[in-house]
């Protein structure tokens, strides 16, 4: 016997886990099924799990799992400061998970946080076939077992092919996107003292080495002293074949640094979207997170977007839910919402800046940054967004 459901997501990620939550709000949790591939749901994510204070805000659930940090963001263009006032010590509230299998990961606490609200979580089912053509339901094919779906969320990451399968988006190949690859590990004595160095023996910033060129891209540095690790990343934007040796860079910079704690074989790449796909809905089906291209052009952050955008696309579920219809033109509200228009204008915004960068390459004026940059900050439509 097929079982059936309200909506079923596929992926257990921070996009489906948000979606899930988002919608257990609205409809019974009994009524929703989370699908991931991943036999457990503990996964050596490679990024640095960055969430936002609004995001904390709207999922207060989070919080015991969340590592809470002040930075103060020094971005510099070519060894020329962007912002002015940081010198001043300007800081901005923003929080990162820690990397790794650990309770403060959110690939640990989001899927707790759903069970405890009644959701089912349904660890190793990977999903290989999304059937839109039933009138009344999809169906979901994982293996030799199918279930039903008025709705299905594709929240399955980067690498998903339904978007392509179903109504001809890009592959991943053909989308510009982010190459991060990013090492954690434990702090010693020496790397202690290279790293309070290099940070200005100052915990509470955040060092990016922000660079232009083709492809553009930037290094990070979180040290969590408390917990004796350190997040140590790069993210390069890329478009199409473009090739680069992410792992040799963040190598290299490593060095650069003076620390000798980690290992290259602890090295994780990762591939973050940030073009928006074409289509994000269509028959019983939508798409959020890094399969619909969510990363934010400007940082490759992936995570508050999604999360922010759940909230949207749970309510266009639930009037879908209302009207017992879930064709392509009634879930095209979800494209059509104004606060999901507005979120759309602002990334295309950022993604043609990321695009003009890459063709100015070096040459890009520091002036033109400060004056280009809050015209395209998504940050409004993310507030906007929390307090609906």
């Amino acid at each position: 016997m097929t079982t059936a459901f309200d909506v079923i997501i596929v992926g257990a990620g921070p996009a489906g886990c948000a979606t899930a939550y988002e919608l257990s709000k609205r409809i019974s949790p009994s009524k929703i099924l989370v699908l991931e591939a991943s036999p457990v749901l503990l996964r050596g994510k490679p990024c640095g799990g960055h969430v936002d204070s609004p995001t904390i805000d709207s999922i207060p659930e989070l919080r015991p799992f969340i590592v809470g940090r002040t930075t103060r963001q020094l971005n510099c263009l070519n060894g020329v400061q962007l912002n002015p006032n940081a010198e001043g010590g300007v800081r901005t509230h923003v929080y990162f998970t820690r990397w790794g299998s650990s309770p403060l990961t959110l690939d640990y606490a989001f899927p707790k946080v759903l069970s405890d609200r009644g959701i089912i979580v349904s660890t190793g089912k990977r999903v290989t076939k999304i059937d839109v053509g039933g009138k009344h339901y999809a169906t979901v094919s994982c293996g030799n077992e199918t279930f039903l779906g008025k709705i299905v969320i594709d929240a399955s990451g980067a690498t998903s092919a339904f978007n392509r399968m179903l109504c001809g988006g890009k592959t991943i190949s053909e989308l510009e996107k982010y190459v991060c690859s990013v090492v954690e590990f434990k702090v010693r004595d020496a790397d202690h003292i290279n790293l309070m160095r290099f940070l200005g023996n100052d915990l509470l910033a955040e060092r990016a080495d922000v660079r232009s060129g083709d492809p553009i891209g930037a290094h990070w540095v979180f040290y969590y002293e408390r917990l004796g690790t350190v997040n140590i990343g790069n993210g390069y934007c890329f478009h199409g074949k473009q090739t680069l040796d992410t792992r040799e860079r963040l190598a290299g910079y490593l060095d650069q640094i003076g620390l000798d704690g980690w290992q290259r074989s602890a090295i994780r790449t990762w591939v973050i979207p940030i073009e928006l796909q074409e289509h994000l809905y269509t028959d019983h089906t939508l798409w959020i997170g890094d399969s619909a291209g969510m990363g934010d052009p400007l940082s490759g952050h992936g995570i508050p977007n999604s999360i922010h955008v759940a909230k949207i696309l749970a309510r266009v579920c639930e009037k879908a839910l209302d009207v017992n219809d879930f064709s392509e033109r009634t879930l095209s509200a979800y494209s059509q919402d104004e606060e999901m228009r507005s979120y759309i204008l602002q990334s295309r915004k950022a993604l043609q800046y990321v695009r003009l960068a890459k063709v100015f390459g070096t040459h890009v004026p520091a002036r033109f940054v400060r004056f280009v940059w809050p015209l395209i900050d998504n940050r409004r439509i993310r507030r906007l967004v929390v307090q609906r």
